[in-house]
């Protein structure tokens, strides 16, 4: 399968011009060389049309005054819709290269749109990573009073701080913050460092 990077439906004319019929034939009677006039009778196009291409370079006169005419309808290829050209000899040409550029059209739609799903997931994997991180690191530093809770209150402390990170691009600082039962302080000391600022209050 052609990498969609690769995709080029204008990158081989080559390609295209085994579709000009009756004009490979025809070219290797004219042995890949003809004047203008006999290019405009091969293409099907008037002297005065031909006499335009090389006016506005379209197509280049060698120095025998006389064209490739390969080369001269690649030019013509490159340098302009075919589909105005007037000429029977390049409607399939043009037919293929509008399917090709509506295909190209539609393949990069697609892209686009695979590209902002991917970094919708993208950031969304991110988020959960730091999520996990963050839990992580706060169970390992609160590890000893969170061992004092029952594991009720654990659980709950828990679901409250993933609650809290879901909600916030930030996750909360400490699960013990999220406990509603607090552990026990330990002898002679102070417990641990969660916010009590309110617990008087909730006392009365």
């Amino acid at each position: 399968m052609t990498a969609l990077n690769d995709f080029d439906p204008l990158a081989d004319y080559e390609r295209q011009l085994a579709l000009l019929e009756p004009l490979p034939a025809a070219l290797d009677a004219y042995a890949l060389r003809m004047r203008p006039s006999e290019l405009a009778r091969l293409l099907g196009v008037s002297r005065q049309a031909v006499h335009e291409w090389v006016k506005h370079k379209r197509i280049a006169l060698g120095p025998d005054g006389r064209v490739d005419p390969r080369r001269a309808v690649l030019q013509l290829l490159t340098t302009g819709d075919p589909g105005k050209l007037r000429s029977k000899v390049f409607e399939p040409v043009s037919r293929a290269l509008l399917q090709a550029k509506n295909t190209t059209a539609e393949l990069r739609r697609q892209l686009d749109a695979a590209r902002d799903d991917a970094e919708f997931h993208q950031g969304a994997a991110d988020e959960l990573a730091a999520q996990s991180n963050a839990l992580r690191d706060g169970l390992l530093r609160e590890r000893e009073a969170l061992a004092l809770l029952p594991g009720a209150a654990v659980v709950d402390a828990l679901l409250d701080w993933l609650e809290q990170a879901e909600a916030s691009p930030t996750p909360p600082a400490s699960i013990l913050a999220c406990a509603e039962v607090l552990p026990p302080a330990p002898m002679g000391g102070v417990g641990c460092s969660v916010d009590l600022e309110n617990s008087d209050d909730e006392g009365h």
